[in-house]
């Protein structure tokens, strides 16, 4: 018989016995995997399986996140300029933008960004935007019951299809990019039920509340979690939940499968500066490929150190290092002190090397709690064909991670939504290469406060 691994959504209690008065064996962690071997009624026998020796017990089934295999609502296409999957019918549309579509006779997704391949769906002949109009005939009763559930709230001119996909899956999956407490009713004022941690998997009936009075989380979703035997059904702040992304079963961030999928270094997807100063620094051992020798652009012979973020401007425009730094001294006041003193470079210098080429910069800040750099809002971003260039940590040898002292410019290419995680693929200029990291290597949510640009690069 297959195995069934499945991974605890909080703290819970491993029991002697099939009975919740029976004795505490262990008290399991939050995201702990283990393997199923009996289902009890409401309890399931469970072993661990990492640890040394395991541990064989009962919990309760509510406090399991077993295998799911969403299917999707919606049919999935292909973007041709970010060569990724998406879905069709994106969770973030608005709604009455689909109705409006709905109702109109141009079958093209407009709001998709850029062109897509599998524009007819697959051994049909039919295109997708028909396949869509199909599938939302076949609902439109509910369809329109939820339409005007929103506009007796005063939602209809805001909420998106995130809250209908996920009335129609039944729930989904979610989790808190901080701690706060789940309520009693939809607004901060009632009794808190029980604390949530970044670590606990909560799931999302699909219910919404609105409550103008609150002064800043206006939205809540109905949530269910078991902590420590305890089942908790309440609200939560929307602001804060974000989708626990499912692959292929119980997802794991951290197991090297998921990573080939932002890794195929057979398919770059930006041009690598190729200048021969960076092939002379190799050869010659420096500790970094971008510790080139500048004097082509200043006129005299200087290794500098700090051209992180010109090797990102560099590769973001399809250009080489070299003759960006030259063309930026002919047009920026400041650029020929930052190379002669080998300084670092502020968010204005990037703009302004963007500017040589005609490109812009959108500046973002990354703030615990207030604007955090969650992986959805990466990826929400990353979907409308921008990158970042983003302030990170990096050791000695080059190595990203965000409590590195050294502080360093990288560009965010992509990134692999796994759990509360993922893989993040990014070019890194120290090695002037294409590398990939698990997110919560890069980015530390809790305390990590940073800067940047979202760019439109020069894709290949």
């Amino acid at each position: 018989m297959r195995k069934v691994i499945a991974l605890t959504r909080a703290s819970v209690n491993l029991r002697a016995r099939d009975d919740l008065e029976a004795p505490v064996i262990e008290v399991l962690r939050p995201n702990e995997p283990v393997e199923i071997l009996e289902e009890r009624g409401q309890m399931v026998r469970v072993v661990t399986t990492l640890w040394d020796p395991s541990v064989e017990g009962y919990v309760l089934n509510s406090a399991l996140l077993l295998p799911e295999g969403l299917a999707e609502v919606f049919p999935e296409v292909t973007l041709m300029s970010l060569n990724k999957e998406v879905s069709s019918v994106p969770g973030s549309l608005k709604a009455m933008d689909f109705e409006t579509w709905l109702r109109g006779k141009d079958d093209r997704l407009t709001w998709l960004v850029g062109e897509y391949e599998n524009t007819f769906q697959r051994d049909t002949g039919v295109s997708v935007g028909r396949v869509i109009r199909k599938i939302m005939w076949d609902v439109r009763v509910d369809w329109m019951r939820w339409l005007k559930g929103l506009q007796s709230q005063g939602r209809l001119p805001t909420a998106t299809l995130d809250e209908w996909l996920t009335l129609r899956r039944g729930g989904k999956d979610v989790w808190s990019f901080r701690p706060e407490r789940i309520f009693a009713d939809p607004n901060k004022g009632s009794a808190g039920l029980g604390w949530v941690s970044p670590k606990d998997i909560l799931r999302w009936t699909g219910r919404v509340r609105y409550d103008p009075e609150e002064e800043k989380y206006h939205t809540w979703y109905e949530v269910e979690l078991t902590k420590l035997d305890r089942r908790i059904k309440g609200w939560y702040k929307a602001a804060l939940l974000e989708e626990y992304v499912h692959r292929g079963g119980v997802p794991d961030p951290y197991e090297n499968e998921t990573r080939v999928k932002v890794c195929d270094k057979s398919r770059p997807v930006l041009r690598v500066p190729a200048d021969e100063e960076i092939a002379f620094a190799v050869e010659a051992g420096r500790n970094a490929a971008q510790y080139i020798n500048v004097v082509q652009a200043l006129g005299r012979n200087q290794v500098n150190h700090n051209l992180c973020g010109q090797f990102c401007v560099a590769v973001l425009s399809g250009s080489d290092v070299i003759p960006l730094l030259q063309k930026w001294m002919d047009s920026y006041e400041r650029a020929e002190k930052v190379l002669d003193q080998d300084l670092g470079t502020y968010i204005d210098d990037l703009r302004s090397m963007l500017a040589v080429f005609g490109k812009e910069g959108q500046v973002f800040r990354a703030e615990p709690s207030v604007a955090p750099f969650t992986p959805a809002y990466l990826e929400e971003h990353l979907n409308q064909g921008k990158m970042a260039i983003v302030g990170v940590g990096v050791n000695h040898e080059g190595r990203v991670a965000w409590h590195g002292r050294v502080r360093h410019w990288v560009v965010l290419e992509d990134i692999y939504r796994v759990g509360d995680s993922g893989w993040v693929r990014l070019y890194n200029p120290f090695h002037n290469r294409e590398e990939v990291y698990p997110y919560h290597v890069i980015f530390d949510l809790a305390s990590t406060s940073g800067i940047g640009l979202w760019v439109k690069p020069d894709r290949l």
